[in-house]
């Protein structure tokens, strides 16, 4: 007896009409700089955690917002204009 087990191949099932592209939101944040010092220091390691983490949280709560103000978040709109 054979242990294989058969594969079958399911095609994506699209939605129709297919949805337009949605706008992409970057945020690129000031560099973080790591030397050995940093790492061989627990305090340093947590404290740049914590910045670095309240960095990110600032940065997607900016992003939401700008997200929900956006006038050309509508593919319509951005195609039109």
């Amino acid at each position: 007896q054979s242990n294989e087990i058969e594969e079958s191949f399911v095609s994506p099932i699209l939605g129709f009409p297919p949805k337009p592209p949605a706008r992409m939101y970057f945020l690129f944040g000031k560099p973080v700089h790591i030397n050995q010092e940093i790492v061989k220091n627990h305090k340093a390691v947590q404290a740049t955690y914590e910045d670095l983490k309240a960095e990110v949280e600032g940065g997607i709560k900016y992003l939401l917002q700008k997200r929900n103000s956006d006038p050309y978040s509508n593919f319509v709109q951005r195609f039109l204009y």
